[in-house]
């Protein structure tokens, strides 16, 4: 399996992790059971996160993974910090990935 695949398996799980953990807990409070709803959205939210964890933690080249993080954190609606940083999370997304991409292809070209 690539990396590629890896890592969008992982902000994938992650994404599961968070809207899975909200649902469960919107679930619970529905029914009026609010301390279960809370404790099971936590185990959904441990579940699927230790999935992504490990998911990332199997992944060998780490070059494009901030250019996918940038935009995921500029998709997700105003989850971290609000509306006026998505387009530095982007930017800082995009340099991270610039520089990772030109060191690799520095140790490349030194091996070739």
């Amino acid at each position: 399996m690539s990396d590629r695949v890896r890592i969008l398996r992982g902000f994938l799980l992650l994404v599961v992790a968070l809207i899975g953990a909200a649902l469960v807990n919107i679930l619970g409070w529905a029914w009026g059971e609010y301390q279960a709803g809370a404790l099971l959205g936590l185990a959904v939210f441990v579940l699927f996160a230790g999935l992504a964890v490990y998911q990332f933690v199997r992944v060998r080249d780490w070059a494009w993974l901030p250019a996918v993080a940038g935009g995921l954190y500029a998709v997700l609606p105003d989850l971290i910090l609000g509306p006026a940083d998505d387009i530095g999370a982007i930017l800082l997304g995009a340099v991270l990935t610039a520089v990772l991409s030109w060191r690799r292809g520095k140790t490349e070209i030194s091996k070739g």
